[in-house]
């Protein structure tokens, strides 16, 4: 997918060549109309001194104007050169980074994290390159059984810094948001730090977020279906139109989040908190509730149809137009 400089450039390369030319021509016809004007005139003219200075000017004109069309094709073409060169050098650097990611050396994978992120960073040509090369770290890294012995609490410091690349890429990039560029489906991603992070329309399908920390970040319409989010943080997140069907998140924290349109359908949420919060239209139909604290919330239009909430606290709730 093009980028705007690189679409501005395009523009630029196809236009450029017939408006010079047709500047170009309509100089040229002037010029030359002049010239024989002068020409004509200097045929006239008794004084021979006077003849020669008209010739030598008309000479002079048509001078200029090639010397000036040989100086703005010039120009073009130096610029194409450097736009070139430049396409050249972010090639190799990518090259480089995906060579890198792939080194024994957590060091080396941390900077060529990095640099893929500084594509997501920018309007570039290798933007969704970069973002679906880190998706893909991310997922077959904490697929191994390995690293899930090793890091069972917290992720290593290379899934971490390609997390924190791909969860700051919308914030910083002149691209528009498109649902579901972000594929973390099946990752292992415990104790992640996803702080503040634009992860609109994001697939964690089937993701294991034990204790990972959501805070504050955007989540809207992100898929956490089958996801295991036991005790993680939703706190002040922004949850709108997102889906947790058939997850497993008990104990987790939903305080103050922006609940609106949510499925929580047949979602394990014993002993979550969902305190202080207002809902709307947020589905519980199925879920497990046992535990789950509903104190001073809002709740409208909320379904609770076949839901185990026997257990719940609902003390100072509000609930407006619901179903139970």
């Amino acid at each position: 997918m093009r980028t705007a400089f690189h679409v501005t450039f395009r523009l630029f390369e196809i236009l450029i060549v017939p408006v010079l030319l047709v500047c170009g021509v309509v100089l040229a016809v002037v010029v030359v109309y002049r010239a024989h004007s002068w020409v004509s005139m200097a045929g006239h003219m008794s004084d021979t001194m006077q003849r020669v200075q008209v010739e030598n000017e008309s000479f002079r004109t048509l001078t200029q104007l090639f010397g000036g069309a040989f100086v703005l094709a010039g120009l073009y073409f130096s610029g194409k050169t450097i736009v070139l060169s430049r396409l050249a050098q972010s090639s190799e650097r990518l090259a480089m980074a995906l060579e890198g990611l792939g080194s024994d050396v957590e060091a080396r994978r941390v900077g060529a994290i990095a640099v893929l992120g500084s594509f997501l960073d920018r309007s570039s040509a290798e933007y969704d390159t970069a973002l679906s090369t880190l998706c893909a770290f991310v997922r077959s890294t904490t697929a191994s059984d390995q690293y899930r012995l090793g890091w069972a609490n917290q992720p290593s410091v290379d899934v971490q810094s390609a997390v924190e690349a791909l969860s700051y890429r919308r914030r910083r990039s002149w691209r528009p948001v498109t649902r579901r560029e972000l594929n973390l489906r099946g990752s292992y991603l415990a104790g992640c730090d996803f702080r503040e992070a634009d992860l609109a329309g994001a697939d964690f399908r089937l993701a294991v977020l034990t204790e990972a920390n959501f805070y504050r970040a955007v989540l809207r319409e992100a898929k956490f279906t089958e996801a295991v989010a036991e005790r993680a943080s939703f706190v002040q997140a922004d949850l709108r139109e997102a889906t947790f069907y058939r997850a497993s998140a008990p104990e987790a924290r939903y305080r103050e989040a922006i609940l609106t349109d949510v499925i929580f359908t047949r979602v394990d949420l014993s002993n979550a908190s969902f305190a202080g919060t207002v809902l709307k239209r947020t589905s519980f139909s199925g879920a497990v509730l046992s535990g789950t604290s509903f104190n001073r919330a809002w709740l409208t239009e909320c379904d609770f149809v076949n839901a185990n909430d026997d257990d719940a606290d609902f003390t100072d709730a509000v609930r407006r137009r619901g179903r139970l």
